[in-house]
């Protein structure tokens, strides 16, 4: 069991999940103890969106960062950047001793739109040295506004200090280029993109929402989420029936749609049951009144 926690935490695809570890309800902890024990094996049990299906070429426009922390003995440092997708790296040129460079640089990666969102676009900011590099910051990006929109702004907040400033567009196959307004300069904000959740329980649901298929009430991302909102959504007896049925498909054959109180229960009972088929301890589990708290009104409390 620690060896597939680990497994599932290391998986960019599902350690938005780890959220729950901080939750004290029984019901979080066995869906938790679900999907690290099946995480080497949990795939979606519902078709993707067609859109995150199709062949492209994704572009990356890196503008420029503010900020970058100073290395060199006349207080400046030499800057590039390397970038790590679905198994392709590149990496930029070299601006010679400056804390805000300006790159302007555009990079490619053809493959399929799903490949390039299932995990976080790495980041690697160096300070080029005439016999090394010495690290300036480490990013991890979320594409995942890209299956809603073809082109969004990003900024990557590096580990040490500074922020780098980039825009990404999808092409697929057979449509225009992105327009010259890909390379205009990508603005400061003051919230977080659209395209990174901005906290766990967000993150959490916008990954239950891509395997589930599943819009939630609010879309995560936004500048302020409605995190009890999202929290009760994500805790539903339909939102952990489906969730089961990620993890092995079929386990629960008719989910009920209704909010009603007595069709949520009836979910319940039906995810409660799919946990011990998958291997959950007795102990470990609990009631279906744990569960279901009639001022929530169908949502697990």
């Amino acid at each position: 069991m620690i060896e597939a926690m680990s497994d599932l935490l290391r998986d960019p695809a599902r350690s938005s999940l780890v959220w729950l570890l901080a939750q004290p309800t029984k019901h979080e902890r066995a869906l938790l103890m679900l999907y690290a024990s099946r995480a080497p094996t949990a795939r979606p049990s519902e078709p993707m969106p067609a859109r995150v299906l199709v062949h492209g070429t994704l572009h990356l426009f890196l503008s420029h960062a503010v900020g970058l922390k100073a290395l060199d003995n006349n207080g400046k440092s030499d800057p590039y950047v390397k970038f790590s997708l679905a198994g392709k790296e590149v990496k930029s040129k070299v601006i010679s001793k400056n804390l805000n460079p300006r790159w302007g640089e555009v990079f490619t990666f053809k493959g399929v739109l799903k490949d390039f969102i299932a995990a976080p676009l790495q980041l690697r900011c160096k300070d080029k040295d005439t016999f090394s590099s010495d690290k300036l910051g480490d990013a991890s990006i979320d594409l995942g506004g890209l299956a809603r929109t073809d082109v969004v702004e990003l900024q990557a907040r590096l580990s040490t200090q500074g922020t780098i400033y980039l825009r990404a567009a999808w092409q697929a196959d057979g449509k225009p280029s992105p327009p010259g307004s890909l390379t205009a300069d990508v603005p400061a904000a003051s919230s977080p993109p659209s395209s990174a959740p901005s906290t766990p329980i967000a993150a959490a649901t916008y990954w239950v929402a891509t395997v589930t298929s599943c819009v939630p009430p609010q879309m995560v991302g936004e500048t302020a989420p409605d995190e009890s909102a999202l929290h009760a959504w994500l805790r539903s007896g339909e939102r952990l029936c489906q969730l089961v049925n990620v993890l092995r498909p079929g386990s629960v054959g008719r989910i009920a749609k209704s909010e009603m109180p007595f069709k949520q229960m009836e979910n319940i009972d039906a995810y409660l049951r799919a946990c011990l088929q998958l291997g959950v301890p007795q102990q470990d589990l609990f009631t279906t009144p744990d569960l279901f708290n009639a001022k929530s009104m169908g949502a697990v409390g």
